[in-house]
């Protein structure tokens, strides 16, 4: 069952901008590495990238695979890491992810499991086929 819809919104005549992040597979250690990559390092850099375009952004969506390891930690790292783009997040869990966890892990002041957001004249459904 869908949970209630989320509202964003946007300026009228404003496109609405979103930004998508996926896959990052961290580990609860941040030394973590999949296929020689150190993942949370390659996250940070994804994102350092997307600050630096300056990009004025609505929302962030992370569509799974959050975590390799199933860890807790991991969970708690992404947040931390997203929260500096001050943008509300809405996630979905992917093959890698324990979603149980995801929920009771991926807390923050803008961070939320909502799969329904309507934003301006959008509705984007959040879901884990």
């Amino acid at each position: 069952m869908l949970k209630d819809a989320v509202h964003y919104s946007v300026a009228e005549n404003e496109p609405v901008r979103l930004v998508q992040v996926t896959d990052p597979h961290l580990f609860a250690d941040p030394e973590g590495q999949l296929l020689g990559v150190n993942t949370a390092q390659s996250l940070q850099a994804v994102l350092n990238t997307f600050i630096a375009t300056q990009y004025p952004a609505n929302l962030l969506l992370a569509t799974g695979d959050i975590s390799q390891d199933y860890s807790p930690e991991s969970y708690q790292h992404f947040v931390q890491k997203i929260e500096m783009l001050d943008l509300p997040c809405h996630y979905l869990p992917g093959n890698h992810d324990d979603p149980r966890l995801m929920s009771l892990r991926m807390q923050g002041e803008k961070v939320f499991g909502q799969q329904r957001i309507i934003i301006g004249n959008w509705l984007i459904l959040m879901l884990d086929s």
